[in-house]
């Protein structure tokens, strides 16, 4: 019985003992852990950054079909300023075409102007 009780004391110091170094050895692993997390951290980082460079790869064609359509709207730009232009000239060209049609009359009735004029 009492080696019973020395080998079950015996046990339970080793198995201590052994609980104990892994306890020190994860106590010396912990800074590895950390540095683990902290290197996971910046692979995610690169990760998301790399995403990032993939999207800005596949929006690169768009942006120069928006460079190649600039000078269309500059063009497009250009064109709504001259139709505004034309839209403020309209009231003068319709005032030309009045007085245009003045002067045609004018013209027409200068004979029997001329002719009222000798005729008195």
């Amino acid at each position: 019985h009492l080696l019973l009780l020395h080998t079950c004391q015996h046990l339970l110091l080793h198995t201590c003992q052994l609980l104990l170094l892994l306890l020190h050895t994860c106590q010396l692993l912990l800074p590895l852990l950390h540095t683990c997390q902290l290197l996971l951290l910046l692979l995610h980082t690169c990760q998301l950054l790399l995403l990032l460079l993939h999207t800005c790869q596949l929006l690169l064609p768009l942006l120069h079909t928006c460079q190649l359509l600039l000078p269309l709207l500059h063009t497009c730009q250009l064109l709504l300023l001259l139709l505004h232009t034309c839209q403020l000239l309209l009231p003068l060209l319709h005032t030309c075409q009045l007085l245009l049609l003045l002067l045609h009359t004018c013209q027409l009735l200068l004979p029997l102007f001329q002719r009222c004029i000798l005729l008195s």
